[in-house]
This record gives structure tokens, sequence and C-alpha cells, in this order.
């Protein structure tokens, strides 16, 4: 009573106060913390300020602004009683379901802006600017920490104190009031949500980003398995944190591809976990039907889950080649989510595994996807792995040895793409083991049908370790029929057949030749090849000539029976 009469003085007379009389002053403002459910103080207050209790509220304003104008954190210490005076809270009172921390109207922090009629008031207009105002100054973090020690115990008294300190705080200060751990994850959320939407510039690795960081870290730790609890607060907790994460990822999909990965994982990591532990309680059935009816949580997981595969599909679609591995890597971020096993994070990984199948679909990878797979494949989490796996097995088929340079790879990438070349064409050798039961058949399979015999070959000649016994025993059989077809070439017993496949790929077949038997030499084949061909073609030319001697054969036969 004293201290609002004093404040009363001070309001009316214009008294000048010092930054020490003025943090006494609001320090004598804190209502006493056994009146935390009870209303018997304020009661007590309307009956000694009968006439003028209304005004209360204001002049309290009045001493927090001036504590705002001498930047002293102080100010904070008036707020408990503005909340219950003006009825935004009543003394212990618990949050609500409500999540609208982004409406025009502040109240939502706690922040006065209307009268007792809900018009327009000067005082609370005047009161509003002074926060935004301080928000724009650094605090001592010493003093804050000290202030927010002080103000904890009325932190459960009044449940919009943590909000409007968060509210009047810069982003690079949020930690250091989020990692004391007295304030809810809703409000950190909510506070994050503002920076994100207003702040131009949160640049990589700027304290900015830093803090932003930090902060979800501390939402994601607060939400671990240690720290569960079976109540409807805490559930409240949980339900207000997820529809207030899907706000933030929203608000970062608007700025464009201004954010890191790193950041939007975590954000996507604090929905995730938060939803989760939603999700985990089922005992308390009258509060989820009443969010149900506010609307069903899986209406906000589908609308993060098709935000987060947008800014994904537009990051793939839009990439260069060189930039696929950072591209995978984004991918691969949003699947590896830090989020306790269970439905939600089964959805999660299964929604973007079938998102990222979709979208390589429409993407030619096939050489750098190769490179990728057998360089980076230990970056990746399994279910990331698993389907790049079935795409670059076809890529590997459509790989030639102009663009991979395996000779510049490490023994580890040679291991990986030995082994990724030994299945891919096993799994060929398999498919078509019925067509290759003649030479021919052989033959078209290794010059006509399969792409990367070349760097198969290099392979064999140079990383054969790297290989399965399969491929280096089928390599020997080629080997072999490759000798006798040159040895036939030589004899001139060579098939008319084979060798036509030769002439059509003859470029191919003697860069195969050069690595598989580097001792022949190819210039005389080259000649005696000339040879066989223009035989070739002169019996071509003979069998023409033929046909076109029975055609006329016949068609004389024909004229003499007419």
């Amino acid at each position: 009573m004293n201290a609002v009469t004093v404040a009363y003085l001070v309001h009316d007379y214009t008294l000048v106060l010092s930054s020490d009389e003025l943090s006494t002053l609001s320090e004598a403002l804190l209502p006493g913390l056994e009146m935390s459910g009870q209303s018997t103080c304020i009661d007590n207050m309307e009956a000694v300020f009968s006439q003028t209790f209304h005004n209360i509220p204001d002049v309290l304003m009045y001493v927090a602004k001036r504590n705002l104008k001498v930047f002293n954190a102080s100010w904070l210490c008036s707020m408990p009683l503005i909340h219950f005076l003006s009825k935004q809270c009543y003394p212990g009172e618990k949050p609500s379901e409500d999540t609208k921390h982004d409406h025009h109207r502040p109240y939502w922090w706690g922040i006065p802006d209307r009268d007792h009629n809900y018009k327009i008031d000067s005082e609370k207009e005047s009161f509003k600017k002074e926060i935004e105002s301080f928000k724009g100054k650094i605090v001592d973090s010493d003093v804050l920490q000290d202030m927010v020690g002080r103000m904890k115990p009325y932190f459960e008294m009044d449940y919009l104190l943590p909000r409007v300190l968060m509210a009047s705080l810069k982003l690079e200060q949020l930690p250091v009031v989020a990692k004391t751990g007295y304030i809810s994850t809703d409000i950190i959320l909510a506070s994050l949500c503002f920076y994100v939407k207003t702040e131009k510039d949160i640049s990589k690795n700027s304290l900015k980003e830093t803090a932003i960081k930090e902060c979800l870290t501390v939402v994601k730790n607060k939400f671990s398995e240690e720290n569960y609890e079976k109540s409807v607060e805490f559930l409240k907790c949980a339900w207000r944190s997820f529809m207030i994460a899907a706000d933030v990822l929203t608000s970062m999909k608007d700025r464009g591809n201004k954010l890191t990965d790193t950041v939007i994982g975590l954000a996507l990591d604090a929905f995730l976990i938060s939803l989760h532990v939603f999700t985990l309680d089922n005992s308390n059935k009258e509060f989820i039907d009443k969010t149900a009816c506010m609307g069903s949580y899986e209406t906000t997981f589908d609308a993060v889950k098709g935000d987060i595969r947008s800014v994904l599909n537009e990051q793939m679609k839009w990439s260069k080649e060189k930039e696929l591995l950072a591209c995978l890597k984004s991918w691969d971020r949003m699947m590896n989510v830090s989020v306790p096993p269970g439905l939600i994070r089964d959805q999660f990984t299964m929604f973007i595994k079938e998102s990222l199948h979709k979208s390589m679909k429409d993407k030619i990878l096939d050489e750098k996807l190769v490179k990728v797979y057998c360089q980076s494949q230990n970056i990746f989490c399994d279910a990331m792995v698993e389907v790049l796996a079935t795409f670059v097995s076809d890529a590997v088929v459509k790989c030639s040895s102009n663009t991979l340079h395996i000779s510049k790879w490490s023994e580890e990438q040679l291991s990986k793409y030995g082994r990724l070349l030994s299945v891919v064409f096993e799994r060929h050798i398999y498919i078509n083991q019925d067509i290759f039961k003649d030479l021919t058949s052989i033959l078209q399979f290794r010059l006509e049908t399969w792409k990367p015999f070349p760097i198969y070959v290099k392979m064999c000649n140079n990383y054969a370790s790297n290989l399965s016994e399969s491929c280096l025993s089928s390599m020997k059989e080629f080997q072999t029929f490759i000798e006798c077809v040159i040895q036939r070439i030589f004899d001139r017993t060579i098939t008319m057949e084979h060798l036509h496949i030769i002439e059509e790929n003859q470029e191919y077949f003697f860069k195969i030749l050069k690595d598989i038997l580097p001792v022949i030499d190819t210039k005389v084949l080259k000649n005696t090849m000339k040879l066989r061909i223009a035989d070739m073609n002169e019996f071509k030319d003979c069998m023409e000539n033929l046909r076109c001697f029975i055609d006329i054969c016949h068609h004389s036969e024909d004229c003499l029976k007419f």
C-alpha cells in the first residue's frame, strides 16, 4: 500500500528519483508471494483507493517507464501488479492454450495496450513504445541474470511476467535468459519467431544466428525424456510449443533461402519433439478434445511437412551439378531429425524419404551422383543412403570413363565404387544370363549395351582388389574371348556378324583393347581389320548383285510365261 502511495506521489507531482531510488520503489511494488491464487491484496487496495483504483495501472506503468528510460531492469518489478490490476491475469493463473503471439495487439506478451473499456490508451501506448526502445539496447548479462534470478519466484504467480521479459530483450540476449531454465519453451519459440520475421540480417555464424541456435537447443533439451511430465500444464506447454514452432518454420520459409540448414534443422527438431511429447500423453482426454476443436495437430504437421518439402525441392530444382552434395546434405539433415523414436519421427522420416525419391526422379544426376555416393556416403544417415542406393545403381550404368576420373580418388572411395560396380555388373549378368549363350550376345553386351564397361576394365587392371571375385572371373573370360576374336580376325575365320559389331563400335573396341591386351599391336590389327571389312563389304556387294540378278531372273520368267 505504501509503495503504491509513493508511486502516486511520483506520478502526480512528477518527482525526480535517482536510478537506485526507482529500483527500491519498484521492488517494493512486488506483491507478496503468499498471495498467489488469492485476490485479498487487490481487494484491500481497491478499498483503500476506492476513487482512483482504476488509475493504479497507469501510475505503475509511469514508474516502469521511468525505469525503462534510464535503462533500469527493475521495471520488471512493477509488472505483476500491472497485470493483476489490468485484469490481464490473476495471481497464480496458469497459461491457457492460446498461441496468438503474433497478434497485432501484444496482450499475449503481457504488454497492456488498452484501457478498461478496451479503447486505445495514450499511457499504455507510450509504455509499449518504451519497451520497444528498451529492446534496442543490450542489458549487462550479470545484471540480467541477477534480475531473472530475483524474479523467478514471481514467474509462477504471474505467467505473463516471463513473456514481457523476453519481449523486451534483443535477439542476442535471449539465450542468456533461456539458459537459466526458468522460461517455458513456448515463450522462447515465440521470441525467436518475432526476430525471424523482423530481423533483416541473420548471417551465417553471426551473433544473431548463434543466439537462435542456442535458444532452439534449449527448447530441445527442455523436452528431453528426463524432463517429461504427465500433467495438463505440461501438455498445454507442448501444444503451444509445437504450434508456435510451426510459425517459426513458416517465418523461416518466408525469408527465402537466407538461413542455414543447421538453423532450420534445429527449428524442425523443436517442432517435432514438442509434437512428439504432445502425442505421447493420451490421459488428458478433455484437453486433447479441446485442442482438436481448435484444429487437429495432423493439419499443422502436414503443413510443416509440406513447407519443408517445398524448400528442399526448390533447392534440388535450381541446384547446379557442383552443388549436389550440399543439396543432399540439406535433405539428410531434415531426414536425420533429433527426435525420439515414435510415430512422429517415423511419419516425418518416411515423408522426406518419399519426397526425395520423387525429387531425384526429375533430376539428371548420373556421374555426379556416383561421385557423391562414393566420396561422401559415410556422412549420410541410413535412410538417406537407402534412397541414394535406389538411384546410384542406374547412374553407374550411365557413366563413362570420360566423366569419372577414378585415378584421383582415395582408396576408400575406390573401394566403395568397386563394391557398387560389382553389384551392378553382377545384377546385369544375372538379368541377362539367358542371352549370354553365344559369342555374339557377349560381344554386343560389352561393346554396345553396357556403357560403364571401360571403367570396369580400368578397375580390373588397376584396382582389382576393390572388385568382387565374380567380376574378376568374368573379366578373365572376356579377355580370353577377345583373344579368340582377334585370332579369328587374323586367320580370316571371324564371322560377318562379329565383324559388323566391331566395325560399328571400332573406336570403343580399340579403346577397351588397349586396357585388356596392351601387348597387342593395334596398328597391325587395325590394318587387318580394314582388309576384313573390305572383304565383308565386297561380299555384301556380291550378295546385293546376286539378289538383283535373282530378281531379274524371276521377272524374266514371269514375262516368258505371259
